[in-house]
């Protein structure tokens, strides 16, 4: 690749995207192959790292949005935004640990208080 170009990596969720990106970063390392870099590559912390994985990830947002101090009412009315955003369906009762990176992601772009205004 020549200086300036992208990449994208795209797939179904539970895919390994991320699990590829980790290991281009050097944050994990192959179970087998190799990985070389020619440069510098930084990785972001992942956005709903705080998150609890035994709980659902209504409860994260739940949880969340008390930390940050925002009210049961303030973030009720956020709510239906914040699940169309994460587009997580049913997976939103069950458990984080459950969830691909992607979906842990985008709950926690959009959970409590990212919006905030």
């Amino acid at each position: 690749m020549a200086r300036g170009e992208c990449v994208a990596l795209i797939g179904r969720n539970g895919s390994g995207k991320s699990t590829l990106l980790q290991i281009i970063t050097g944050t994990v390392s192959p179970s087998s192959g190799e990985v070389h870099v020619n440069g510098r590559v930084a990785a972001l912390l992942e956005l709903g790292s705080g998150f609890n994985p035994e709980f659902t990830g209504l409860e994260n947002v739940y949880l969340n949005a008390s930390l940050l101090g925002i009210g049961r009412s303030e973030l009720e009315a956020k709510l239906d935004d914040i699940l169309a955003f994460a587009d997580i369906g049913d997976f939103v009762h069950q458990p984080v640990k459950t969830y691909s990176s992607g979906m842990v992601v985008r709950l926690g772009l959009r959970g409590a208080g990212a919006d905030r205004s």
